[in-house]
């Protein structure tokens, strides 16, 4: 199992609001579960990535953990999280078997805080997240989750807004617009551009790269093509890929 630091983006924009806002909800209480929910490409795992790294959450808690669930298993899970806590077992026979030794593990580090953030969570993890808010309560262990579902029974909600339009413009211009390749694109044309991604920034970074260096013909083209039904997502697939 990969035991990796996640790595924080670059360069990133209009989230240092939402990681203070983190903060006074999850540095205060113990045994707490804060869920980050928006639609896909919003931001919420560079959000997380945000603060896992940051200074007051690392003086806060002893340990931090960071693992990405997705399409994992819960066993899978649970077993890569008790390998990032210490665990010598390569392998445990199943999943209440690798639940039974974080349960003792907590249980013994009872006062040491403890910081897991869950990210990518799909709805169908709904049980897996039911144990670990058991576990939470139980313990001085604290859990942020980044999730397309908001988990309405677990713990509180955050929910992730889209970007404004000053963020959503600076953002677009770092990936679109870089020294002298911009060739002079009229702002009312970025501006439209921009309006179109309505404020999501994996649109906004991903039609900025594929516009960087092109001609305004191009950038007229975008326009036209979405005008006419295409996805945005469809029309940059060799970007995302």
């Amino acid at each position: 199992m990969s035991t990796e630091v996640p790595e924080l983006p670059r360069f990133t924009v209009g989230l240092d609001k939402h990681l203070k806002e983190l903060k006074m909800k999850l540095l205060k209480d113990r045994g707490s579960m804060l869920v980050i929910t928006a639609p896909g490409g919003s931001g919420k795992t560079t959000l997380a990535k945000m603060f896992y790294h940051d200074h007051e959450v690392k003086d806060k808690f002893t340990k931090n953990i960071f693992v990405t669930v997705s399409t994992k298993s819960n066993y899978i899970v649970v077993q890569e999280l008790c390998q990032k806590l210490g665990s010598q077992e390569s392998t445990f026979p199943n999943e209440d078997g690798a639940f039974s030794w974080l349960k003792e593990f907590l249980k013994e580090t009872s006062q040491i805080p403890l910081l897991l953030i869950l990210d990518d969570v799909w709805s169908k993890s709904e049980s897996l997240l039911e144990k670990f808010n058991e576990l939470s309560i139980q313990s001085n262990f604290s859990i942020l989750v980044t999730s397309r579902s908001s988990f309405p029974i677990f713990g509180s909600q955050y929910p992730l807004d889209a970007l404004n339009h000053k963020d959503a413009m600076t953002l677009f211009r770092h990936s679109a617009i870089r020294g002298d390749k911009s060739y002079n694109v009229p702002e009312n044309l970025q501006d439209k551009i921009v309006r179109s991604c309505k404020g999501c920034p994996l649109a906004i970074e991903v039609v900025g790269k594929s516009l960087c260096g092109k001609f305004t013909e191009s950038w007229l083209k975008k326009l036209s093509d979405w005008s006419k039904g295409a996805s945005i997502f469809d029309t940059e697939i060799e970007v995302l890929l």
